[in-house]
């Protein structure tokens, strides 16, 4: 349901928002927050003053509540799996700030009108940075800090160019015709590449619980199946690398 740096992504982007706080305290709201702005524990308890989380336990939990949590909530907005990882990291983060379930939700009817349109228009993405401009209040106040926030999402929202990838070889690989270990394909059935060669691709539809991605091919429009592990894509901004 997502691509496999996703998760990290959205640790990374979370993190450096939240700040990650070893001891609970009191957010700008009033309520009681530990690690990167973890008001509850994955079992569902909710954080109190007194509290006390490591570094890494507090990590293991934000990667938890993404995966069990926030991104099964986050595949039921169309499109969702035609998103690269900069742009499913982008509304994880919009999510663990506002709610796992924002899309469709009273108050969130521009940015669900640009996830809507844009899964069938691809070209109403460019609102996307827009529309989250509009989200920086708490409490009817306007915040400095999530000004700041929503306008790092945007930009690394508009870091993957409308579904406009590029894929870089990162050791010799194959595109191959099916999500297979490539020696069980014929010449025919796969296509082999080199290190440093790329490709552009304008859709990458994750293959659940494997490895593999099918991409479509920019100028042909041909599809192959690619083994993740064997490319690094290029379009994510190099501080969430």
């Amino acid at each position: 349901m997502s691509h496999p740096q996703t998760t990290r992504r959205a640790i990374q982007l979370i993190e450096r928002f939240e700040g990650v706080e070893e001891d609970a305290y009191l957010d700008q709201v009033g309520v009681a927050t530990i690690g990167a702005g973890m008001t509850k524990y994955p079992d569902g308890s909710f954080v109190r003053l007194g509290d006390h989380c490591s570094k890494q336990v507090c990590r293991g939990y934000l990667e938890s509540m993404i995966e069990n949590e926030y991104i099964p909530s986050l595949a039921a907005i169309p499109g969702w799996t035609r998103l690269g990882p900069a742009r499913q990291a982008v509304l994880i983060s919009f999510a663990w700030n506002l709610g796992k379930n924002f899309y469709g939700g009273d108050g969130f009817e521009t940015i669900s009108n640009v996830l809507g349109d844009g899964a069938y228009d691809p070209g109403v993405y460019k609102q996307m940075p827009g529309a989250l401009s509009l989200y920086v209040t708490a409490n009817g106040k306007v915040l400095e800090g999530l000004k700041r926030r929503r306008k790092e999402e945007g930009e690394l929202w508009m870091s993957e160019d409308d579904g406009v990838t590029a894929f870089t070889c990162v050791t010799s690989t194959f595109l191959k015709k099916a999500a297979i270990p490539s020696i069980y394909l014929s010449h025919n059935g796969r296509q082999g590449f080199e290190a440093n060669e790329f490709i552009e691709v304008v859709a990458v539809d994750e293959v659940p619980e494997d490895p593999h991605a099918w991409v479509t091919l920019k100028d042909s429009g041909e599809r192959w199946a690619i083994y993740l592990p064997h490319w690094q894509e290029q379009n994510a901004k190099s501080s969430l690398d």
